[in-house]
């Protein structure tokens, strides 16, 4: 599973470098935002399936963050090409920092819950 999860995450940045590449309306911008969000997606995917996490957590969380990882995608291509007030650079901190919490909260919960 892990291996598969690597080789999609693999090829989603190389299919997003690729389209960074031919299409010149495709900003170098969102070309790094995009492949910084699918990385996350995949490391905080990786570590929920390499954790001890209650079966009921991990199949959750696992639906959630392919959602929310889907959510960041499409906020970091309408994205504007500058950091300052940019309101979906700050969407996409937020879900990755409440990803972070949601997995620490779960593995809280499975050890000192059940």
């Amino acid at each position: 599973m892990k291996k598969m999860l690597f080789s999609t995450g693999a090829a989603l940045v190389l299919i997003n470098l690729a389209v960074g590449l031919i299409f010149d309306g495709y900003l170098i911008f969102n070309s790094i935002l995009v492949t910084l969000s699918i990385t996350s997606s995949i490391i905080i995917v990786y570590l929920l399936l390499s954790s001890d996490i209650a079966d009921g957590f991990r199949i959750a969380l696992t639906f959630g963050y392919m959602m929310s990882g889907l959510c960041k995608i499409i906020f970091s291509l309408l994205s504007k090409t500058q950091i300052e007030n940019n309101i979906l650079i700050l969407a996409i901190l937020i879900i990755i920092v409440s990803e972070y919490l949601l997995f620490q909260l779960s593995q809280y919960m499975t050890k000192h819950v059940s």
